[in-house]
């Protein structure tokens, strides 16, 4: 039989996805270079622009319903990436912008597909802005009062080991 994998055609290019080895992980930065060096290697393409380069190079009506993914790409940036909420929202409207400048000057996108993707993404931004500052807001003061309640016990510990406060919460009377 054959498979994909079988067919080559004259200039065709074949693209490879790396994922962190490690789940989870706090990704500080990406760097291509070694990438970029490896015989062959036309572009290094990182997160949703990846799926920019591909509406640009699919040139067909197929390309329009690449939005899809690039929802799911702002869905997940805001919800399951853990990275902070100015940074999320940052990354997340360079992909719309990133978007914009493909659409309209290299696609060519007609007007009403340009006007239905940008309601979405748009609308998907808003929404994950707000989910993202919900969450980080949560963390952040679950992790205030966590560290409150920490200093409340050691400072209770203290008191007790002196002999200031009785084990049952009671002050002892200073002789």
């Amino acid at each position: 039989g054959n498979y994909v994998d079988d067919v080559t055609l004259p200039g065709m290019l074949h693209m490879d996805i790396v994922r962190s080895p490690f789940a989870h992980a706090k990704i500080k930065k990406i760097d291509t270079t070694a990438a970029l060096k490896v015989p062959g290697v036309l572009a290094v393409i990182t997160g949703g622009a990846g799926i920019i380069a591909m509406m640009v190079l699919v040139r067909s009506p197929i390309n329009y319903f690449h939005f899809a993914g690039l929802l799911l790409v702002l869905m997940y940036s805001f919800t399951f990436s853990k990275l902070r909420f100015v940074y999320t929202t940052i990354a997340a409207w360079v992909i719309v912008g990133l978007y914009e400048v493909a659409a309209l000057w290299i696609m060519r996108v007609p007007l009403q597909v340009f006007l239905h993707d940008n309601f979405f993404f748009f609308s998907a931004n808003l929404i994950g802005m707000f989910s993202c500052y919900q969450r980080e807001w949560y963390t952040r003061k679950e992790f205030l009062q966590n560290k409150m309640v920490k200093e409340f016990e050691a400072k209770n510990h203290l008191m007790e080991k002196e002999g200031i406060l009785l084990p049952d919460g009671e002050f002892q009377p200073m002789v």
